[in-house]
């Protein structure tokens, strides 16, 4: 949609001398609780153009990056307007020449995991990886429950499956829910965690079985036979879960152990790449 094209991203490239364009990308996203990602300078970051990929950060609607009607156009029933201007930046980025089209990684955490779940199903053929940490991508199961603690502030952002309208529009873009048959899906990382008390480390599971089992590289059918034509190795890639059994929703709070656990995360993305 051409409303989508407005998303706005914020990029961070190595030198041009020892990596010209187009180059392997991580894409970031959140998107949502009008909350702003800053593009900021950071040793993460700066880990990852170090290593000869390029950074960019996709400020999609639901996020608050351009005020307060950002917001509002990335919640509830408006939801999808979020995963949509995600594809819109992706194919943006390699459009413009900065990205290689075959090596581009999408990235998010929390209510960013629902962001790389939707997304894939949207456009699984964009992205060559995923890391989706203490992801949010049951939100259909989730949301039905009240019980849970934070289940009834959710609403206010993604919309109640409770009631009649709003249980089709979050069933539309649950990922768990929505994950595309025989669509071959890129490498996945996904890293919940055992004592999150807000997103239900069993979320994670539930989205790596859907893709695990949804027929991709099996023998029949025109999707597998055109995709065996087009690529001699169709098999399904890697879909990995890392549950942390001690950890909580957020990241340690010793230095040393938060390094470890991003080495391990840019690690994967740059084996992926």
């Amino acid at each position: 949609a051409a409303a989508s094209a407005a998303a706005a991203a914020a990029v961070a490239s190595p030198n041009d001398e020892p990596w010209p364009p187009p180059l392997p990308a991580l894409l970031y996203g959140y998107g949502a609780y009008g909350a702003c990602t800053e593009a900021g300078w950071d040793a993460e970051r700066l880990a990852v153009v170090d290593s000869g990929l390029l950074h960019a950060i996709c400020h999609v609607r639901g996020g608050g990056e351009m005020g307060r009607a950002w917001h509002e156009a990335g919640r509830r029933e408006r939801k999808p307007t979020t995963f949509t201007d995600v594809v819109a930046c992706a194919r943006t980025l390699v459009a413009s020449g900065l990205v290689r089209a075959d090596s581009l990684a999408l990235e998010g955490r929390s209510a960013g995991g629902l962001l790389v779940g939707a997304t894939l199903n949207r456009a699984p053929e964009l992205f060559a990886c995923a890391l989706a940490s203490v992801p949010f991508l049951d939100a259909a199961g989730t949301l039905q429950d009240g019980a849970l603690p934070l289940t009834a502030n959710e609403w206010e952002e993604f919309g109640n499956p409770n009631e009649v309208g709003g249980h089709a529009a979050v069933l539309g873009f649950s990922p768990v829910h929505n994950v595309v048959p025989r669509a071959r899906y890129p490498a996945c990382l996904l890293l919940p965690a055992l004592n999150d008390a807000r997103t239900g480390f069993w979320e994670a599971h539930k989205f790596a079985i859907a893709i695990r089992s949804n027929g991709a590289g099996v023998e029949g059918g025109a999707a597998a036979e055109k995709e065996e034509k087009e690529d001699a190795v169709a098999a399904p890639r890697p879909v990995l879960v890392s549950t942390d059994e001690f950890g909580g929703h957020f990241r340690p709070a010793d230095p040393e152990e938060r390094a470890r656990q991003r080495a391990k995360e840019l690690a994967f993305i740059v084996c992926s790449l």
